[in-house]
């Protein structure tokens, strides 16, 4: 299990252990966590469980792929530390990183 720290749009932060292999977004809806809507349930489709990543955090997962790239490129709120939670798979790696969710 890997501790993930979700701070939400209120800045409360919410630490789970989510398990490696899941991507954040399932380790989101596992835990109950407010503030994840994933409409697309994991297809990488919508943008609606864009998060941010501070650079601390960011540089611990791998790049997002074309796909990622695509549908982030259309949200406004992008910048260079979002990414799509259902694209970002648990690993060891990312143990004590911090995903800010953001306002629907």
């Amino acid at each position: 299990m890997t501790a993930i720290r979700f701070i939400q749009p209120d800045g409360n932060a919410i630490t789970i252990n989510a398990e490696s292999g899941v991507s954040l977004m399932v380790a989101a809806q596992e835990n109950d966590l407010p503030g994840m809507a994933a409409i697309c349930g994991g297809c990488c489709s919508c943008g609606t469980c864009h998060v941010q990543l501070p650079p601390e955090s960011a540089e611990k997962v791998p790049a997002p792929y074309v796909g990622e790239q695509q549908i982030l490129a259309q949200l406004p709120t992008a910048t260079s530390g979002s990414r799509l939670a259902c694209q970002v798979v648990v690993t060891d790696a990312l143990e004590n990183i911090s995903v800010q969710l953001l306002e629907p």
